[in-house]
């Protein structure tokens, strides 16, 4: 169903070509509006993980690099039920008290994020140049 040419922003910003702001969830949804999903929102973070989940198993298909069970494992082994080893933890405010939280969606972002970031540059074939108005690029920022 999806393929490359249908979300480049987003593979462009797996690729390190616009600068991470902080957010990921923003500018994932910032590059993903710019390919097309213009309804989607940054509070809408199932849609987003399913848009990104079921892009990065595409490509991994695409790739050969697939295993069928490999990204049900991984949302398995990243459920903090499982691990406290593994995972992104984001900072929290309590009264003042700032402190990090393990959180889960975001872990799963980052990790499509560098599966995508890894594919080969014969799978992705031709990528658009990255559109500064999506995101700043991360080379203008190097200038």
């Amino acid at each position: 169903m999806n393929d490359f040419k249908q979300n480049p922003n987003l593979l462009l910003y797996a690729k390190g070509w616009y600068v991470k702001t902080g957010n990921i969830v923003e500018d994932i949804v910032k590059c993903l509006n710019a390919d097309g999903y213009d309804q989607l929102k940054p509070n809408m973070i199932n849609d987003t993980i399913s848009i990104v989940v079921r892009y990065t198993m595409n490509l991994q298909i695409k790739d050969n690099n697939l295993h069928p069970d490999k990204i049900v494992d991984m949302l398995s082994k990243l459920n903090p039920d499982n691990t406290k080893q593994m995972g992104y933890m984001t900072p929290i405010s309590n009264y003042g008290v700032h402190k990090y939280e393990y959180d889960y969606a975001t872990t799963v972002l980052w990790y499509c994020l560098s599966e995508l970031g890894m594919l080969n540059v014969e799978i992705c074939g031709s990528l658009p140049e990255p559109n500064p108005e999506v995101l700043e690029l991360y080379r203008a920022k190097q200038i």
